[in-house]
């Protein structure tokens, strides 16, 4: 029966082997989304607000599922303008 264990512990390791590489790939895919969801999506709805405010307010009409998320984004876009310029003041005089 030695072959019969060996055999197992090949199985295993390969079964192993393909998980790891099955998770690997779930992790790249899901830091892509969530990489896309704060910096792309985000920075892409604020430029268009701010090139088309009316344009805009349309496009989010004609889609009301993602109207709250492209909102809270272009919020949270906006609060984080407010910090950056903040911080890059701090000590210059005003």
């Amino acid at each position: 029966m030695p072959q019969a264990d060996c055999l197992c512990a090949i199985l295993t390791l390969s079964l192993s082997v393909s998980s790891l590489l099955f998770l690997s790939l779930c992790s790249i895919e899901w830091a892509r989304e969530k990489f896309d969801d704060l910096f792309v999506s985000g920075a892409d709805s604020v430029n268009s607000l701010l090139e088309s405010r009316e344009q805009f307010l349309q496009k989010l009409k004609q889609d009301p599922l993602s109207e709250a998320d492209a909102l809270k984004a272009v919020k949270n876009w906006c609060g984080l303008q407010r910090i950056c310029v903040r911080v890059g003041t701090v000590g210059k005089a005003r």
